[in-house]
């Protein structure tokens, strides 16, 4: 299935066909994993106990209406970019979008277009309107929040993790931008989910665990482009405890890799567009034109003009 999958997914037009089986292919190994599990006698298991996930209900309740209570003031409008992506959206629950949903073919021709089919999923349940289009945002803000407790948890205490999601979720930034309908904030839950279910797979052992945080790790690429470093995070954190070892933990670590390969393997059949649609979010994007002949060619127009290069090399030490 895994080879299938390949094959499928690097034609120029994959179909629905190519989904089935990508997704076969993700069930597959998620069936041998457990299976391996078992033979190892190790198990994920629920992270929470019951307190904390009445406690986690209430933090995700209290953020939903600390975000949703204005998402229609006009105060959060006047952003012309915006309406694309409700657009965008807007077509999918019409049916008028007949886009590959595994492509980065989306909003403005870059943006990945299986952002916009979560943004459409509410809109479908919640209404066509700004309220219904918001609330994407608006959850997503709200539903990392109990990842950011369990990864927090794991790595100092619970009282370190009540207080990081407690401050990030009523965060200014956070919070405003969740009050828009663009797709950043789905970086939230797509990092703090792969760090948080592979900070408690470790605890556990669990190769399922860990082959489920490289799954959603690797569906970053699906999301908004920060969501890419999914992958550098959750290497480093299973370096940070000590894990990051062939020999000791050479099959864990196999689990965690498989599985953020397998889930971005859509994106990754077509590396040329994949590098050149990066680059458009980068200081290197040129005149616009999202492909690799245009950012080569920029690239070295930057060489042969130093103080241009020396200039953006300035502006991106000073944003870190």
């Amino acid at each position: 299935l895994v080879v299938a999958s390949l094959v499928s997914l690097s034609r120029l037009d994959p179909g629905t066909a190519s989904v089935i089986i990508w997704l076969g292919a993700l069930a597959a190994v998620s069936l041998l994993v457990q299976a391996l599990d078992r033979h190892r006698l190790t198990r994920l298991g629920n992270p929470f106990r019951s307190r904390e996930w009445a406690l986690m209900l209430a933090l995700v309740a209290a953020d939903l209406v600390l975000v949703g209570h204005d998402l229609r003031h006009y105060r959060w409008a006047g952003t012309p970019d915006e309406s694309f992506f409700f657009m965008t959206a807007k077509e999918i629950v019409e049916g008028r979008l007949s886009r590959f949903p595994l492509s980065e073919d989306g909003v403005f021709g870059y943006h990945p277009i299986l952002s916009s089919y979560y943004q459409a999923a509410f809109m479908k349940v919640f209404g066509m309107d700004v309220f219904g289009w918001r609330l994407s945002s608006a959850a997503a803000l709200a539903m990392s929040l109990p990842f950011l407790y369990l990864v927090a948890r794991e790595i100092w205490s619970p009282r370190a993790g009540l207080i990081a999601a407690v401050l990030f979720g009523t965060a200014q930034p956070a919070v405003g931008f969740a009050h828009l309908g663009y797709n950043n904030v789905q970086v939230y839950p797509v990092i703090l989910a792969s760090l948080a279910i592979l900070a408690w797979s470790i605890r556990c052992r669990s190769l399922a665990g860990l082959y489920v945080a490289g799954t959603i790790a690797g569906a970053g690429f699906y999301t908004f482009y920060p969501a890419r470093l999914a992958p550098l995070l959750a290497l480093l954190l299973f370096w940070s405890f000590g894990r990051l070892s062939l020999k000791r933990t050479g099959s864990e670590l196999w689990a965690l890799l498989v599985g953020i390969v397998l889930a971005a393997l859509p994106v990754l059949t077509h590396p040329a567009t994949l590098v050149a649609h990066m680059m458009q979010q980068t200081a290197l994007k040129g005149d616009g034109n999202a492909t690799v002949a245009g950012w080569r060619g920029y690239f070295a127009f930057l060489v042969s003009e130093p103080d241009r290069l020396r200039k953006i090399w300035g502006d991106w030490l000073q944003s870190i």
